[in-house]
Protein backbone atom coordinates (compact mmCIF):
# COMPACT_ATOMS: atom_id res chain seq x y z
CA UNK A 1 0.00 0.00 0.00
CA UNK A 2 1.61 3.09 -1.09
CA UNK A 3 1.60 6.09 1.92
CA UNK A 4 -0.01 9.29 1.07
CA UNK A 5 1.42 12.36 2.99
CA UNK A 6 -1.37 14.65 3.92
CA UNK A 7 0.03 18.43 3.13
CA UNK A 8 -1.56 21.57 4.93
CA UNK A 9 -2.41 24.75 2.33
CA UNK A 10 -2.64 27.45 4.39
CA UNK A 11 -4.40 30.96 3.49
CA UNK A 12 -1.69 31.52 0.23
CA UNK A 13 -2.45 28.68 -1.73
CA UNK A 14 1.54 27.51 -1.17
CA UNK A 15 2.54 24.24 -0.16
CA UNK A 16 5.36 22.82 1.04
CA UNK A 17 6.41 19.86 -0.09
CA UNK A 18 9.06 17.32 1.24
CA UNK A 19 10.03 14.20 -0.53
CA UNK A 20 10.80 11.40 1.51
CA UNK A 21 13.78 10.53 -0.43
CA UNK A 22 16.27 13.17 -0.15
CA UNK A 23 14.36 15.69 2.26
CA UNK A 24 14.66 18.32 -0.46
CA UNK A 25 11.70 20.53 0.07
CA UNK A 26 9.88 23.03 -2.28
CA UNK A 27 7.07 25.42 -2.17
CA UNK A 28 4.66 25.41 -4.44
CA UNK A 29 1.55 27.37 -5.42
CA UNK A 30 -1.59 24.64 -5.71
CA UNK A 31 -4.17 27.40 -5.91
CA UNK A 32 -5.68 25.17 -8.65
CA UNK A 33 -6.37 22.35 -7.00
CA UNK A 34 -8.52 24.13 -4.05
CA UNK A 35 -11.90 22.51 -4.37
CA UNK A 36 -10.80 19.34 -5.47
CA UNK A 37 -9.64 16.24 -2.82
CA UNK A 38 -7.65 13.96 -4.82
CA UNK A 39 -4.26 11.95 -4.10
CA UNK A 40 -1.72 13.56 -6.16
CA UNK A 41 1.37 11.79 -7.86
CA UNK A 42 4.81 14.02 -7.13
CA UNK A 43 8.28 13.09 -8.47
CA UNK A 44 10.99 14.79 -7.01
CA UNK A 45 13.62 16.55 -9.28
CA UNK A 46 16.33 16.40 -6.75
CA UNK A 47 16.28 12.38 -6.33
CA UNK A 48 13.81 10.98 -8.75
CA UNK A 49 11.14 9.18 -6.12
CA UNK A 50 7.55 9.20 -6.83
CA UNK A 51 5.23 9.78 -3.64
CA UNK A 52 1.89 10.57 -3.58
CA UNK A 53 0.61 13.95 -1.12
CA UNK A 54 -2.96 14.99 -0.15
CA UNK A 55 -3.61 18.54 -0.51
CA UNK A 56 -5.75 19.93 2.91
CA UNK A 57 -6.67 23.37 2.25
CA UNK A 58 -8.34 24.07 5.78
CA UNK A 59 -7.96 27.23 8.05
CA UNK A 60 -5.92 25.69 10.94
CA UNK A 61 -3.98 22.57 10.95
CA UNK A 62 -5.71 19.98 12.60
CA UNK A 63 -3.99 17.28 14.76
CA UNK A 64 -4.86 13.51 15.52
CA UNK A 65 -4.73 12.73 19.06
CA UNK A 66 -6.22 10.16 21.43
CA UNK A 67 -6.71 11.62 24.75
CA UNK A 68 -9.21 10.60 27.36
CA UNK A 69 -12.00 13.28 28.22
CA UNK A 70 -15.17 14.14 29.91
CA UNK A 71 -18.26 16.28 29.03
CA UNK A 72 -21.08 17.50 30.59
CA UNK A 73 -24.51 19.52 29.50
CA UNK A 74 -24.67 23.29 30.92
CA UNK A 75 -26.86 22.44 33.81
CA UNK A 76 -25.87 18.77 33.81
CA UNK A 77 -24.41 17.08 36.70
CA UNK A 78 -23.07 14.38 35.10
CA UNK A 79 -19.92 14.01 33.60
CA UNK A 80 -19.34 11.33 30.16
CA UNK A 81 -16.71 10.07 29.34
CA UNK A 82 -15.06 10.43 25.60
CA UNK A 83 -12.24 10.03 23.57
CA UNK A 84 -10.96 13.27 22.18
CA UNK A 85 -10.18 12.36 18.26
CA UNK A 86 -8.49 15.58 16.97
CA UNK A 87 -7.86 19.18 18.36
CA UNK A 88 -7.37 22.02 15.65
CA UNK A 89 -6.81 25.82 16.36
CA UNK A 90 -8.44 29.36 14.16
CA UNK A 91 -9.45 31.63 16.73
CA UNK A 92 -10.70 29.04 18.68
CA UNK A 93 -9.66 25.49 19.79
CA UNK A 94 -11.80 23.02 17.36
CA UNK A 95 -12.25 19.64 18.86
CA UNK A 96 -13.98 16.01 17.57
CA UNK A 97 -14.93 13.70 19.84
CA UNK A 98 -15.64 9.82 20.01
CA UNK A 99 -17.82 7.61 22.21
CA UNK A 100 -21.25 7.11 22.71
CA UNK A 101 -22.82 10.76 23.81
CA UNK A 102 -26.17 12.06 23.89
CA UNK A 103 -24.91 15.33 21.83
CA UNK A 104 -26.96 17.44 19.50
CA UNK A 105 -25.99 20.01 17.05
CA UNK A 106 -26.32 23.31 19.43
CA UNK A 107 -25.90 21.90 22.77
CA UNK A 108 -23.81 23.81 25.09
CA UNK A 109 -21.69 21.48 26.57
CA UNK A 110 -18.02 22.13 29.17
CA UNK A 111 -15.28 19.65 28.26
CA UNK A 112 -12.08 18.71 30.07
CA UNK A 113 -9.21 16.24 29.01
CA UNK A 114 -5.38 16.40 29.96
CA UNK A 115 -2.75 16.29 27.86
CA UNK A 116 -0.41 13.43 26.95
CA UNK A 117 2.71 16.22 27.31
CA UNK A 118 5.38 15.93 29.97
CA UNK A 119 3.07 18.14 32.41
CA UNK A 120 -0.27 16.49 32.22
CA UNK A 121 -1.66 19.75 31.35
CA UNK A 122 -5.66 19.83 32.14
CA UNK A 123 -7.78 21.23 29.71
CA UNK A 124 -11.34 22.82 30.13
CA UNK A 125 -12.98 24.78 28.02
CA UNK A 126 -16.82 25.37 27.41
CA UNK A 127 -18.10 24.72 23.71
CA UNK A 128 -20.64 24.08 21.51
CA UNK A 129 -21.55 21.02 19.45
CA UNK A 130 -21.10 21.89 15.73
CA UNK A 131 -22.34 18.88 14.63
CA UNK A 132 -23.32 15.21 15.98
CA UNK A 133 -23.47 11.90 14.47
CA UNK A 134 -24.55 8.29 16.57
CA UNK A 135 -20.65 7.97 17.56
CA UNK A 136 -19.27 11.25 16.57
CA UNK A 137 -19.14 15.25 17.69
CA UNK A 138 -17.53 18.31 16.82
CA UNK A 139 -17.25 21.02 19.21
CA UNK A 140 -16.50 24.77 19.15
CA UNK A 141 -14.73 26.12 21.96
CA UNK A 142 -16.61 29.30 23.03
CA UNK A 143 -15.52 30.65 26.35
CA UNK A 144 -12.87 33.42 25.65
CA UNK A 145 -10.22 32.21 27.81
CA UNK A 146 -7.12 33.14 26.44
CA UNK A 147 -5.66 30.57 24.06
CA UNK A 148 -3.62 28.55 26.60
CA UNK A 149 0.40 28.04 26.08
CA UNK A 150 0.48 24.44 27.06
CA UNK A 151 -2.14 23.89 24.69
CA UNK A 152 -0.67 25.59 21.89
CA UNK A 153 2.84 24.43 22.32
CA UNK A 154 1.42 20.95 22.13
CA UNK A 155 -0.47 21.33 19.08
CA UNK A 156 2.55 22.67 17.15
CA UNK A 157 5.00 19.81 18.84
CA UNK A 158 2.54 17.02 17.18
CA UNK A 159 3.90 15.46 14.42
Amino acid sequence: MVEVKKIFVGKSNMAMILCPGCGAAKSVNVEKFRGQQKTLSVRCKKCDKNFSILLDFRASVRKDVQLSGYYKKFGGEEWRKVEIKDLSHTSRTGIRIAGTHDLKKGDDITIKFTLNNTNHSEIERTAVVRWATDKEAGLGVTDNVPYESNLGFYLRSLP
